[in-house]
């Protein structure tokens, strides 16, 4: 056996460790490990493992590979003594380890192939031990049983493969459209702003010359004067009381002339520029900003919606006069009260409905048709709250929601935050944050926030809630509907 050990160390020095045969072409990675050529490019071209080392996982991020000549004739040498790693293998497979003896005997109990010394070993000596031969029989029918069904099993895993591979190649796709379709869209966005600027500035200079033009046309004609004046007060001082008075009535007459002048006054149509020109840049930057804000807004909007989840009503939490769709997304007032079991979680006074779902942890988005209702509530409420008798809604009280009522939207904060949207809302869209303590509500219709409760210290458990409000004489009609997004 002491012969037979250095020869085991050859063969595993010649053996490539990613395809277990002789090495083919063999190269050193800057780490000093060995490979085939082939090998290690293949395995390197897999994802996630660019430039690691099989074997000490090493990244080498020059994916360095050194010719290792002296292991490729030393391969040559071996497989001229035509030395087999296989047979090596076997033979060192079919000794047993401890005693040094030829393994002839298998052990049902342990599962383990055995020496004839092992077999009279009190380890084995109650087993039941019988030949390798019987035990190759037994286990071979055994085996055969399993191989249909782990065939099967094999065709339902590569099935199952396939299916993730396609899956994978499919959200890639679509993040990579999704992708392009960002770029795009800023870089059209980028074009507009480009040409609103160049514009406005073609603007401003046009702007600039008409007022310079109007401004160099004073200045030329104030100049001319103070020439003219100049000239006139020359002559009257240097002239002889003879040529004065040869040239008296001229001489009055610019006298009177320039005595009356009054500096001209600005045009409406100059003073209108002149405002314009003062007033128009500062509005502009306001209007930048509030078209900044608007962008991020929708921005924050458009991430909110990745987290859309399913929201059902429970009919258990509904109140007697609410009547709910079998598919418990819609919600209306009834005509009359439902003859319904007064269970403790059911309202009884005020027309409320909560979601199924237990929120106690992580990002929520849905969204709420309100349509032209004159009257609702939406929001999260307290899950452990009493839903009997008055109640009031504000978040000191386990309620965050914003109202239409009276024809005015407002958040139920204390006291209440009136709200201004700019365009009516028809659909709500509602997310929660239960981590940040923030519950944003937004107008879909124009993706603006209508108003977002922060630095909330939310309950355990939070449910959705949902209030159609009364018929208000009829007017207020319209069920909420639980839309999908």
């Amino acid at each position: 056996m002491a012969a037979a050990q250095p020869e085991k160390n050859l063969q595993e020095d010649i053996i490539c460790s990613i395809c277990l045969g002789y090495f083919i072409d063999p190269v050193t990675t800057d780490c000093g490990h060995n490979f085939c050529r082939g090998c290690i490019r293949s395995y390197w071209d897999e994802p996630f493992r660019n430039g690691i080392c099989p074997q000490c996982r090493h990244r080498s991020v020059l994916r360095i590979l050194r010719v290792n000549t002296l292991l490729a004739n030393i391969v040559d040498s071996i497989q001229q003594l035509r030395i087999s790693p296989r047979n090596a293998e076997e033979s060192d497979a079919s000794i047993c380890q401890e005693h040094e003896e030829k393994l002839k005997l298998f052990c049902e109990d342990d599962q383990a192939l055995i020496c004839v010394v092992c077999d009279r070993s009190a380890q084995h000596r109650t087993h039941t031990v019988v030949p390798i031969s019987e035990a190759i029989e037994d286990y071979k029918a055994s085996f055969k049983r399993l191989l249909e069904p782990l065939k099967r099993q094999l065709q339902t895993l590569k099935g199952w493969t396939t299916k993730e591979k396609l899956r994978s190649a499919n959200l890639e796709a679509k993040f990579k459209i999704q992708r392009e379709n960002i770029v795009r869209e800023f870089e059209e966005f980028q074009r507009y702003l480009n040409g609103q600027k160049h514009l406005l500035l073609i603007s401003l200079e046009n702007e600039k010359k008409e007022l310079l033009n109007n401004f160099q046309e004073k200045l030329t004609k104030l100049q001319e004067q103070h020439s003219s004046l100049e000239k006139l007060i020359t002559d009257i001082e240097t002239k002889s009381d003879l040529e004065l008075l040869k040239e008296a009535k001229n001489n009055l007459s610019r006298c009177e002339h320039f005595r009356t002048l009054r500096s001209e006054e600005d045009s409406p149509e100059q003073e209108k520029n002149l405002k314009s020109f003062y007033q128009h840049y500062p509005n502009l930057k306001k209007t930048l900003l509030r078209a900044r804000e608007s962008f991020i807004t929708e921005l924050e909007w458009r991430k909110a919606q990745r987290f859309a989840g399913d929201i059902t009503l429970d009919p258990h939490t509904a109140n007697p006069w609410l009547i709910l769709s079998d598919n418990g997304k819609t919600v209306g007032y009834g005509v009359r009260a439902q003859d319904l079991p007064k269970n403790p979680e059911r309202y009884d006074s005020y027309a409320f409905v909560l979601g199924r779902e237990s929120l106690t942890s992580g990002k929520h988005y849905w969204e709420v048709e309100v349509g032209n209702k004159t009257s609702w509530t939406l929001g999260v409420c307290d899950e452990s709250r009493s839903r009997k008798g008055s109640l009031i809604l504000e978040p000191q009280r386990g309620y965050w929601v914003i109202r239409l009522i009276d024809n005015c939207y407002q958040a139920n904060t204390t006291p209440c935050t009136p709200l201004t949207p700019r365009v009516r809302p028809i659909v709500v869209g509602v997310y929660l944050d239960y981590k940040a303590g923030t519950l944003s509500f937004y107008n879909v219709k124009d993706q603006s926030e209508l108003y977002s409760f922060i630095q909330a210290t939310f309950p355990r458990t939070l449910r959705a809630c949902f209030s159609p409000s009364i018929r208000d004489g009829g007017r207020n009609l319209d069920p909420l509907r639980i839309l999908p997004v």
